[in-house]
């Protein structure tokens, strides 16, 4: 929880955020490159708390350890292969989100139209 639920608020709301006229592979890519670079630091500190982990490293300590030893940078180490593996990979995945989720919208709409057609009120919007 650490890292995730900041890297999802920020990656779902910059998808929603950015123009609607861009692709929506772009949208899905910028919105994963804007969260990574925003939170990897977090998921850096994670990392060596796990790995000093038989002496309960405060998360204070961890990031004073990254800073001093190896400053900013330190904190975005491993940052490149990581981006990589996963910008692309969030990029399809929000591309197929957001088609289903037009594809559900068109459904309901379309269920709404043939209860209407048949007498039957339409179904609440969620």
């Amino acid at each position: 929880m650490f890292g995730i639920a900041p890297y999802m608020a920020l990656e779902l709301s910059c998808y929603d955020l950015l123009p609607k006229e861009m692709p929506s592979f772009a949208r899905g890519f910028s919105s994963a490159l804007i969260a990574t670079v925003s939170c990897y630091p977090l998921d850096t500190i994670r990392r060596r708390i796990q790995l000093v982990s038989a002496t309960a490293l405060p998360a204070r300590e961890a990031i004073r350890s990254i800073l001093l030893n190896d400053g900013i940078k330190g904190m975005y180490r491993g940052f490149l292969p990581n981006a990589i593996k996963n910008l692309p990979n969030k990029g399809v995945k929000l591309t197929v989100f957001d088609k289903a989720k037009k594809a559900y919208a068109a459904g309901q709409e379309a269920l709404d139209e043939e209860r209407c057609a048949v007498g039957l009120p339409a179904l609440a919007k969620a």
